[in-house]
């Protein structure tokens, strides 16, 4: 082989590995193009769902937001029914403590009003220095015999009397009665003689005092000389 065929051989040669080489250049040339266009629809869809993603993110802190709201709205109302609840229950127990503290008065009302007359230590010392020092004269001091309340009160007040000195004429023992000879059958009736000008100031003393006490009391005149101190029943509470 002559050196130009061996030139000429060598020349086809390069040239046919160029060829290959420049295929291959386009081929990556290519794919690099195609890459490039997956990478920038990648990223561009990418960034589409970094978008939509963002939104939903959004939706849902505004939609937690919303149902916090709604939430604490309820826990509002709730609360608020709650206090009403407890002012009414308040202002039930409140009525509930006046109806039983009025209950309780009524009771002890009623219990003043249907007790037992008595003297209390108190009363009868009271009773005692008022009277004292101012005896009337002669008193017949009775009471209702079939009536143990009035006797027992009789009896109370005729031991203050005869402490004040009082000129008692039936004595030492308590003369019981069924009537009272006014007529009168309830509380204290004083009977004095209807000449006097005026009332004994000892009975004035004793009438005045037992109304202080609250006890029923009245003064009625007769023609009797002595002065008659009648206890009759306990008259009925209104």
């Amino acid at each position: 082989m002559s050196d130009i065929d061996l030139i000429t051989s060598q020349v086809n040669n390069m040239s046919a590995s160029l060829t290959t080489w420049n295929k291959i250049v386009v081929f990556f040339t290519a794919a690099t193009a195609i890459v490039a266009a997956l990478y920038f629809v990648a990223t561009y869809i990418t960034h589409k769902k970094a978008i939509l993603l963002d939104k939903a993110k959004d939706e849902l802190i505004k939609a937690k937001d919303e149902q916090l709201e709604r939430d604490l709205k309820d826990k509002d109302i709730q609360i608020g029914n709650i206090k009403k609840e407890a002012e009414s229950l308040k202002k039930d127990a409140a009525k509930a403590q006046t109806e039983a503290a009025n209950a309780q008065l009524a009771l002890l009302e009623y219990k003043e009003r249907h007790k037992d007359r008595r003297l209390t230590e108190q009363q009868a010392n009271h009773l005692l220095v008022e009277v004292k020092g101012k005896s009337p004269g002669d008193i017949w001091l009775s009471c209702k015999g079939t009536d143990s309340e009035a006797c027992q009160f009789a009896q109370q007040i005729f031991k203050v009397l005869r402490a004040a000195n009082w000129n008692i004429i039936n004595g030492d023992v308590m003369t019981q009665e069924i009537y009272s000879s006014t007529g009168f059958t309830e509380g204290i009736v004083i009977t004095i003689n209807k000449e006097l000008k005026s009332i004994p100031v000892g009975i004035d003393s004793f009438h005045k005092t037992m109304l202080k006490f609250g006890f029923a009391s009245r003064i009625q005149t007769s023609t009797k000389n002595s002065i008659e101190i009648w206890i009759g029943a306990k008259p009925n509470p209104e």
